[in-house]
């Protein structure tokens, strides 16, 4: 979603690597993508349905995040990550991919992780019930099994150093 900062981000990072590489995105040649039709973050349309209001919010998240690690799970066990020669992940919420990717397929894998995505997630939505042991349980392997770490801060950088007990591999 090219609307979205990150978006934006990962279209200039690719645009300026592909003058030199090859680049895939989710398995995709990165030349061959078309830009998006229309905004994908339209705001939704309140419908007020009474099955939304009848269920508690932290039923709702648990829903949600079920789908979503579900969403994940496929995503990860797909062969996105065959092609090239490294992985690169921006570290997301749920996310096994570049771990799995990494280990399947013997490769390089570095994250891009800007902030522990639990807390985040936590900020945004409210305090975590259910998943949150398995959502910490991948960032924390996702982290251990990277052979390079790209934080944006100090702080981020000793919370990933903490978790992985290492300081050499973390930019």
């Amino acid at each position: 979603n090219r609307a979205s900062a990150l978006g934006s981000y990962i279209h200039c990072l690719c645009t300026i690597l592909s003058k030199h590489y090859k680049i895939y995105i989710n398995g995709e040649e990165f030349e061959k993508l078309s830009p998006a039709e229309g905004n994908t973050n339209a705001p939704k349309v309140n419908t007020g349905s009474i099955f939304k209001k009848l269920f508690p919010q932290f039923l709702k998240n648990a829903i949600r995040d079920y789908l979503h690690l579900r969403k994940m799970k496929v995503f990860s066990e797909s062969d996105v990550c065959e092609k090239g020669d490294i992985l690169l992940e921006f570290y997301s919420y749920g996310s096994d991919a570049g771990r799995l990717g990494s280990e399947k397929y013997n490769k390089k894998l570095m994250i891009i992780f800007d902030a522990p995505v639990l807390e985040e997630n936590e900020f945004f939505n409210g305090k975590k019930i259910i998943f949150r042991k398995k959502i910490k349980k991948l960032q924390d392997q996702a982290l251990i099994k990277a052979d390079r770490i790209v934080v944006y801060s100090n702080p981020v950088k000793e919370y990933v150093s903490h978790i992985t007990t290492k300081r050499d591999n973390i930019f």
